[in-house]
């Protein structure tokens, strides 16, 4: 196993909470940098394709509200670490509803008979999400409530480097498309997260001061080290799982022109898609009698670069 500098350094002293958490942001970091952030970033690639790969971590995000209830949460002891996991468990339970609404929005509800779906779910292409999910069983079962405290924090700062990425895709979509928040892929979720219990301040400070003797520090670096190694796991093939679904072809919409050369705001277009739903108009219409661009630019756009740049893509 690898071991980082700090690791070795402070693993084998005792001390608090705060240098397990100093660690995690370390390894978050290096995470942040997995080629599959960067294939999330690419704006290149349509988002509707960036997000394609929702159906090869279902596994183990709709295992996760399980580890929740029949792992992480035990109300049957009295201890105050356990107090702020079981509160934890309660603000997770819902996420699950969220990933399956988007599924329904990127159009990755396909009508496959049931044992298709049987074969997708224990496939080869979802097999490292359900490791995954094995692996936090195996690592947080019949453990005390510090260890399970560490696999948490660790799991939230996986989760949250992919919804840094992941909000910025689905507000892209948003604007593209004038569809609904993606509330798990987008900022809803993202928000929720800084919402937990975990986050505030008392809470914070509390957690950053357990104490901990230098075999529990020792055992905390060697989790953290286990969860993130799961997860790069998890998502390294992402993006060729991803690339495996392509949508029917289709092309950048006008707005996303004006919005490249500046002619326009992000908020202006998604204004404008709000009433073109009450409309009859194209996008370019509606704009101009809005006063925020004229038609004539629109018609050169269409004939210079639109038009031309939609033939290429027919081609290829």
């Amino acid at each position: 196993m690898y071991i980082d500098l700090e690791w070795d350094l402070f693993a084998f002293t005792g001390g608090i909470m705060q240098d397990i958490l100093r660690y995690i942001e370390n390894k978050k970091r290096e995470y942040s940098q997995q080629p599959f952030f960067e294939y999330l970033r690419d704006r290149r690639i349509s988002p509707k394709q960036r997000l394609a790969f929702a159906p090869f971590v279902a596994p183990f995000v709709m295992s996760f509200g399980e580890l929740n209830g029949l792992v992480f949460r035990n109300e049957s002891i009295s201890d105050p670490i356990q107090d702020i996991i079981n509160k934890h468990t309660y603000e997770e339970d819902y996420h699950w509803l969220w990933f399956l609404e988007d599924l329904e929005k990127l159009e990755l509800n396909p009508c496959e008979p049931f044992i298709d779906t049987l074969k997708f779910l224990w496939g080869e292409k979802t097999s490292a999400a359900r490791r995954a999910a094995y692996e936090v069983y195996h690592q947080a079962v019949n453990v005390d409530p510090t260890q399970k405290l560490i696999i948490i924090e660790a799991i939230e700062a996986t989760s949250d480097t992919l919804l840094e990425n992941s909000s910025n895709v689905a507000q892209e979509l948003r604007l593209l498309t004038g569809k609904q928040e993606y509330r798990f892929f987008g900022d809803s979720h993202l928000i929720a997260e800084t919402k937990h219990t975990f986050c505030s301040s008392e809470v914070m400070q509390f957690v950053e001061g357990i104490q901990l003797t230098s075999e529990a520090k020792k055992d905390g670096f060697a989790l953290v080290d286990h969860i993130f190694s799961v997860f790069t796991e998890l998502v390294a093939d992402l993006p060729i799982y991803a690339k495996s679904h392509q949508y029917p072809q289709s092309f950048k919409p006008i707005g996303s022109y004006l919005i490249e050369a500046g002619l326009i705001k992000d908020e202006q277009l998604q204004e404008a898609l709000v009433k073109q739903k009450l409309t009859p108009f194209p996008i370019g219409k509606i704009l101009a009698n809005q006063g925020l661009i004229d038609q004539q630019t629109i018609e050169y756009l269409m004939e210079k670069i639109v038009l031309p740049d939609r033939k290429v893509a027919v081609l290829n």
